[in-house]
């Protein structure tokens, strides 16, 4: 099972898209060992080697000071979008747009010059 990990930044903000915010994936199989996962990346732990305790570091760069928030979901589904082809539809539907405008401008034009040239013979 996935899990994301979304963790806040408190302070200030540039105001740029996604600003202050931070993702970890966590692959677990419950919810409990994607907590535990996600307190040992974030905090880091103490391991035991030859009978002396020794630090690890915590795995994600960011410092926990400066986290306000962190928050853990599970991510129950998943689909890859079919981008490629929206922006095809996209193009398609922004080329039609573009067409109708110009037909509309251009029959505006061809009504403006008739009505001009039409009252002169």
């Amino acid at each position: 099972m996935m899990y994301l990990l979304v963790m806040n930044q408190s302070g200030g903000c540039d105001y740029t898209i996604g600003c202050g915010i931070a993702y970890e994936f966590i692959e677990a199989n419950s919810m409990e060992e994607a907590i535990r996962k996600a307190k040992k990346d974030l905090c880091g732990y103490e391991i035991e080697y030859k009978g002396e305790i020794h630090f690890e570091e915590r795995r994600i760069g960011a410092d926990i000071d400066y986290i306000q928030r962190a928050t853990i979901y599970e991510i129950s589904a998943s689909e890859n979008l079919p981008l490629s082809s929206w922006l095809e539809e996209q193009k398609i539907i922004i080329e039609g747009h573009a067409k109708k405008k110009q037909e509309k401008d251009e029959l505006a034009e061809f009504e403006r010059l008739k009505k001009k040239y039409e009252t002169k013979t």
